[in-house]
């Protein structure tokens, strides 16, 4: 990516001269185009480029079209309708479900592309190209890009190319006839004979292990309610419902995650055998979960504050109790 963040402009060297530079000389030219961003801060925490690949958008692009913006998150590729104001200086407004509201300024400088964005929830718009800690807001700098077209090799008047195995191009007089070699084929390896298997070994008898007691059963009225969890990128909750439905959902907490990707939700139904929950899908905005997946979690311990158990694939998770 030809050093992504370069220092990301040494940050608190270049990059605010290059933003007072192009913030004198607002553009209409038109923004559409593949962008590469260059850097990302985030409620003033610069965003490295790992992070942003794993957790915000796969490719490092933001993709604007005529009337949207493409996210191409982990999992799904999100799109978000946009409206821009090229009077004075430059607006841009995002639209959609979890984005309305979204108010923000941008700078076009040739094909560098500076945009801020204020906290998703709020209605003032930024008056100025920063992104301090505990101010929500989002500070892009972004690069046009063009993909490179396909090299083709470089064949004199008169010759074919041949490409080989090797991925090599070898040119070859027109018309040439060409003879493909095949390796030869591997002789079987000569039979080993089997060894003599070692006399049966006879282990000594051990008294018998006597059973731990069995867990005290857990009893459906003990779930009901909502469960959840929070790190610092996302909250968790899962509600199960006396009637045998649930529902969850993923809300996001860092600035661009709450911008540019909408809040996961699914549905379902639910039931307790002995001290498994069995949750089937029947609905979900998130790709990954498909109509009718199941997933089970195995209950380790619950009171009336923690829910502890061990997912799908072994992992020991804890909710607490939200209400």
């Amino acid at each position: 990516m030809r050093h992504l963040f370069a220092a990301f402009w040494m940050v608190a060297g270049l990059v605010p001269a290059v933003w007072g530079q192009v913030a004198a000389a607002p553009s209409t030219t038109s923004l559409e185009g593949t962008w590469e961003m260059i850097s990302l801060i985030d409620n003033g925490q610069l965003v490295d480029a790992q992070t942003i690949r794993a957790k915000f958008d796969t490719d490092n692009r933001l993709v604007i079209g005529k009337n949207t913006i493409s996210v191409d998150h982990p999992g799904n590729t999100r799109q978000i309708a946009y409206v821009i104001d090229t009077a004075g200086p430059g607006t841009v407004d995002l639209a959609g479900a979890e984005s309305v509201g979204t108010k923000g300024i941008y700078t076009l400088n040739g094909d560098l592309l500076t945009l801020c964005f204020g906290a998703p929830t709020s209605s003032q718009r930024p008056a100025s190209f920063t992104s301090g800690v505990g101010g929500q807001r989002l500070l892009f700098v972004l690069h046009r890009v063009t993909p490179p077209a396909p090299k083709q090799p470089s064949v004199p008047p008169g010759q074919e190319a041949i490409i080989g195995s090797d991925g090599k191009v070898t040119t070859v007089p027109t018309g040439s006839t060409i003879l493909v070699l095949q390796p030869p084929a591997a002789t079987a390896p000569a039979a080993v004979p089997a060894p003599t298997p070692p006399a049966p070994v006879v282990m000594p008898t051990t008294p018998p292990i006597t059973p731990m007691a069995a867990p005290p059963a857990i009893r459906r009225e003990q779930l009901l309610g909502t469960w959840g969890h929070q790190d610092n990128e996302q909250i968790d909750t899962v509600t199960f419902n006396p009637d045998g439905s649930f529902s969850a959902s993923v809300t996001w907490k860092p600035g661009f995650l709450r911008t540019f990707r909408q809040p996961e939700k699914r549905s379902g139904t639910w039931t307790l055998n002995d001290r498994t929950i069995v949750m089937r899908i029947t609905a979900s905005t998130d790709p990954k979960h498909e109509n009718n997946q199941v997933q089970s979690w195995r209950v380790d311990r619950l009171n009336e504050y923690e829910l502890l158990y061990f997912d799908q694939e072994g992992k020991s998770r804890i909710e607490w109790k939200v209400r």
